[in-house]
């Protein structure tokens, strides 16, 4: 029990350590609103620009916690063997999270801000998940944390997506950047949609 908490509060500290505190003073507020076509429409204001209309596809993605806990299933996260939904926030950076446990330690993190986000210590390499450009980043400590950082926003927010294996995963063959990419792909298109 010791390990699995150890190895979660590990894996919740390194997706802590991707993201910068702070966000601009100013910065456009987003509200969702219904056009007379039925289709989404998003209206972006600041106290120095006019309001604008964009299409659902410019919409500003934005989630809360509880909303992160609700992009992957229960049958989703059983293939990895991993339950238990928590929402809660980056004790260091105070970014929304959603954490799963079980054989593997399962994290997305969704920070609106992500400028001056520090890159996590380890090997990285670009890839591609769902047709979006991502980062792959396999972690130097001893949990073998892999993670996969999405740019957001037109870069300005990022959502990462980090895998550790917990104690009752150890002898059950995890890949853990394996399963941080196909969480990945479970979850973007579901974002981006």
């Amino acid at each position: 029990m010791r390990s699995t908490l150890a190895v979660t509060v590990a894996c919740g500290a390194l997706l802590a350590s991707l993201s910068a505190c702070g966000s601009e003073p100013g910065t456009p507020t987003t509200t969702p609103t219904t056009g007379g076509t039925g289709a989404v429409t998003t209206t972006t204001a600041s106290p120095t620009t006019a309001a604008t209309s964009t299409t659902a596809a410019d919409r500003e993605i934005n989630y809360q916690r509880d909303e992160l806990c609700e992009l992957l299933t229960p049958a989703e996260t059983a293939e990895f063997g991993s339950r238990n939904p928590r929402p809660g926030n980056s004790f260091t950076t105070g970014s929304e999270q959603c954490q799963w446990s079980g054989d593997l330690g399962i994290t997305i993190d969704f920070k609106l801000d992500a400028s001056g986000v520090r890159p996590a210590e380890g090997t990285k390499s670009d890839i591609e998940v769902a047709g979006t450009p991502a980062v792959l980043t396999k972690t130097t400590e001893k949990s073998g944390l892999c993670l996969v950082r999405i740019k957001l926003n037109k870069d300005r927010s990022a959502m990462t997506f980090g895998v550790g294996v917990l104690s009752s995963g150890r002898d059950k063959g995890y890949e853990t950047c394996d399963v941080a990419k196909k969480v990945a792909e479970i979850v973007i298109p579901k974002v981006k949609g």
